[in-house]
C-alpha cells in the first residue's frame, strides 16, 4: 500500500520538495551575495544595495578609504565566536543594567574579551575600524582612536575590578553600558561591510 499525502504519493512529493528547497536556497544565497535585504515574512527580496557597491554589487572599500583596504585580520569564518560575542555583549549589558554584582559583570566582560581575541579584534584599532566605514553617518563618534576592541573591553574590566560595590553607581553603569553598545555597533558594522566585500 502506498503512502499518500492528501491523495498524492510520497514518491512524487519528495523530489518536488527537494527541488523547491534547492531553488529557494539558491535564490536566497544569490540575493545575499548581491547585498540585497531579505525578509521572510512577508517574503520579499529588496533591491541591490547602492551605497559603496562596485560594479559586481561588492563593496569598494579601498576606493572609499585608501588607508584601509579591509579588516582582513578578522576571522569572520569563526561562526561560533561571532555568535558568542553577540550573546556575551547582550549578557554584559544585562549584567550592567540589571545591577548584577561585580563578579557577574567581570565574568561577562571576560567572555566578550575571549571571543573578541579569537576573532582577531585584538589587532584592529578603532581608528582603522572608523576609517573602514567612515561613510556611515550613524557611526559612533566617541572612539578612542588607538585602542583595539579587546583593549576597550579590558579597560572596562579594570574599571569594574577596581570599583567597590558601592562605587557601581547608576551613572557609571550607564557609561559602561554605552561603551558596550558602541562595541556591539562597531562589530555589527564591520560584519555588514565584510559581507559586502
Amino acid at each position: 500500500m502506498e503512502n499518500l499525502v492528501r491523495g498524492i504519493p510520497l514518491y512524487f512529493l519528495i523530489p518536488i520538495a527537494a527541488i523547491l528547497t534547492a531553488l529557494v536556497s539558491f535564490v536566497v544565497i544569490k540575493a545575499l551575495r548581491e547585498g540585497r535585504e531579505i525578509t521572510f515574512w512577508p517574503p520579499k527580496i529588496g533591491p541591490r544595495s547602492s551605497s559603496g557597491a562596485g560594479p559586481n554589487g561588492k563593496s569598494d572599500v579601498s576606493a572609499r578609504n585608501p588607508e584601509v583596504s579591509e579588516p582582513s585580520k578578522i576571522n569572520w569564518h569563526n561562526h561560533g565566536s561571532i555568535f558568542w560575542i553577540g550573546y556575551d555583549l547582550r549578557e554584559t549589558l544585562a549584567a550592567i543594567l540589571n545591577y548584577d554584582s561585580r563578579e557577574a559583570m567581570l565574568r561577562c566582560l571576560g567572555q566578550v574579551n575571549h571571543h573578541a581575541k579569537s576573532l582577531g579584534f585584538d589587532s584592529l584599532t578603532d581608528h582603522q575600524s572608523m576609517l573602514f566605514y567612515a561613510h556611515d553617518p550613524s557611526a559612533p563618534t566617541t572612539w578612542g582612536y588607538s585602542e583595539t576592541i579587546t583593549a576597550r573591553v579590558s579597560r572596562i574590566m579594570i574599571e569594574v575590578e577596581q570599583s567597590t560595590e558601592k562605587a557601581l553607581t547608576t551613572k557609571k553603569r550607564k557609561e559602561w553600558a554605552d561603551q558596550i553598545r558602541e562595541i556591539g555597533h562597531l562589530i555589527d558594522k564591520l560584519a555588514k561591510e565584510s559581507s559586502r566585500a
